[in-house]
């Protein structure tokens, strides 16, 4: 089974713990990441070959999963396939 892709939220010094255990785990493929810090997000982008996003907001809100409620997922995994940031 391919990896699972995502973003990462966070990526100082504890999401780039978290990652790195992902990535030797084998079960997840950092996409990309963001931070407050375009430095954090650069180097973050850089070690795992990823997108640097310096937002998390959507490009459109046809476009935007919704972040709760049942269905969230589905939803999340249509916007990614969709190439919503």
């Amino acid at each position: 089974m391919d990896p699972l892709r995502v973003a990462w939220i966070g990526v100082g010094w504890w999401g780039n713990v978290l990652a790195a255990a992902a990535v030797r785990a084998g079960t997840l493929k950092i996409m990309g990441g963001t931070a407050r810090s375009a430095d954090k997000r650069a180097a973050f982008a850089q070690k795992y070959k990823a997108r640097d996003y310096d937002t998390v907001a959507p490009r459109s809100a046809s476009t935007a999963p919704a972040r709760s409620g049942p269905g969230w997922c589905r939803r999340a995994r249509s916007a990614i396939r969709k190439g919503s940031p």
